[in-house]
Parts: C-alpha cells; structure tokens; sequence
C-alpha cells in the first residue's frame, strides 16, 4: 500500500513519513482557520499528540467519531483537507461554534496560568468508570514548555484550595 493510503493509528514503532506531515500540517491549518493558538509539531511522526488534535478536528467539523473507529483512513483525511462535508455534517459544524470559542479561549493564554504554558492534550491511561476513580491526569505539552509549579499558599488550609502561590517555573 503506497505511503500516502496508509490508516493512520498509534503503532509502535510510530508511524512516519511524508503523508504524516501533510496531515500534521493539514491539522495546523485547520487551527489557523479557527484562530485557535494551537499547533501540532510537523515532525512526520504519528503520535497520541497527533491522534488527539486529528479527533479534535474531525469533532470540529462534525465528523461522527464512528468515522475513526480503525483510523484515520486516506479518504477521511482528504475529506477533512478539502472540507467535503456532507448536509448533515455541515449542521454539526454549526452547531460546534461554541466548541471552537471554547478552544479559541482555552488556548489564548493570558490571565491566569494553567500547570502548562500550553497544555496540548491529557491522558492517564483509564476510561470509563475506572477514569472516575483517577485522581492525577498526564499533562503533554511541547518539549521545552514551560511548567508552573503550584501548591497551596503558605499558611492557607485545605478548605481555601483556590488561594495558591506559584513556585516558580521549570524548564
């Protein structure tokens, strides 16, 4: 199967290649449109990274996830690429609106800092129930993002958790 028809999934190794970084940047594009700051790196690699901002995207869109269920096909990504909605797909992107200024907001920075400059997306490895019982979540950010370290302020109790000093940043 040539390069550019490949499904693209999470393998190890990571899949790579040229198709790759056209939908990495096929994704960055369709943040830009959006005005969203929010960039995926362009490193032909297929990563958990890529394979969060491709659902974003594809809900965005709205493309029912049931599309993905195996993958991101090539007719899939090109569908996205040329933005070839069908009816009903069209009435879900307009729907979504409040979604993308949700995402528009989420990623403006500015004003109070999250744990990340720029928290690109989560995970912690559980789903249904056993999510609810997590109580941590993984933070991905870009490499050499800056992180704020933050804990209670000194001198504050448990019950005012709002009140925090921030640490200091690691880099």
């Amino acid at each position: 199967m040539p390069e550019e028809h490949r499904t693209f999934s999470i393998t190890q190794p990571l899949m790579q290649g040229g198709d790759v970084k056209r939908w990495q940047e096929i994704l960055n594009a369709q943040f830009d449109e959006w005005k969203i700051e929010f960039q995926v790196p362009v490193n032909d690699e297929y990563d958990k990274l890529i394979h969060d901002a491709s659902h974003k995207v594809l809900y965005g869109l709205g493309i029912k996830p049931v599309k993905v269920k195996h993958g991101f096909t090539h007719e899939l990504r090109m569908k996205v690429r040329d933005k070839s909605l069908t009816p009903t797909e069209k009435d879900t992107r307009r729907t979504r609106l409040g979604w993308r200024q949700f995402q528009r907001r989420k990623y403006a920075g500015g004003g109070v800092c999250s744990p990340v400059s720029k928290i690109l997306t989560d995970a912690n490895g559980f789903s249904g129930s056993a999510q609810e019982d997590h109580d941590g979540v993984d933070l991905i950010c870009p490499e050499n993002a800056p992180i704020f370290a933050i804990c209670p302020h000194p001198g504050q109790g448990d019950d005012l958790p709002h009140r925090a000093l921030i640490l200091g940043i690691i880099t």
